[in-house]
Parts: C-alpha cells; structure tokens; sequence
C-alpha cells in the first residue's frame, strides 16, 4: 500500500515538473518510479499478462501515459507514440478492467 502511495505521488510530481517545463527533472523522477516499480530484470518490460495484481497493470498505464506526456511536450512525437501504444495495451487489458 505504502509503495502505490510512493508510486503515485512520484508520478505526480513527475508530472508537475513536466508542466513546469523541467524536463529532465520529470524524465529522472519517471525512471525513479519504474526502477522502483520493478520486480523483472531491467531487459524484460512487464506486459499486462505477466502483472498479477490489477493495480500494478494500472501502474505501469499510468507511467507510461505519463512518459508519453513528456516526450510529446520535449518534441519526440515517435517515442510519444510508442509509450502512449504501451500505456494503451495496459487500459486494455482484461486486469486492468477487473481493477475497476
């Protein structure tokens, strides 16, 4: 419980210093977040299938939502694109709609 409050508030913050334009700051709090979040070894990415626990699977849509927030904002609209292709396979996972 301790850790998805951590997560979440990372996140935020993250976001936060992304509106404010601090890029860098917000890239470095998002893998914070991931490194924290991560059970695999660094090679493997997490797929909705491989996740038990529903509120992981909306972990990771909403890291990699919030990773696409700040390549689209610094300008790279393709790896926007893939990371928002990510957050979207966690949304539409059958976890994800028993998390709701």
């Amino acid at each position: 419980q301790d850790n998805c409050h951590e997560t979440s508030a990372r996140n935020l913050k993250a976001n936060t210093e992304r509106l404010k334009g601090n890029v860098k700051k917000s890239l470095v709090l998002l893998g914070e977040t991931k490194a924290d979040d991560d059970d695999q070894p660094p090679s493997q990415d997490p797929t909705p299938e491989s996740l038990q626990d529903p509120l992981e699977v909306m972990q990771q849509m909403e890291h990699y939502n919030n990773l696409a927030m700040v390549y689209h904002s610094n300008g790279k609209p393709n790896l926007a694109l893939h990371a928002w292709s990510k957050a979207l396979s966690f949304a539409t996972s059958d976890k994800q709609a028993s998390a709701i």
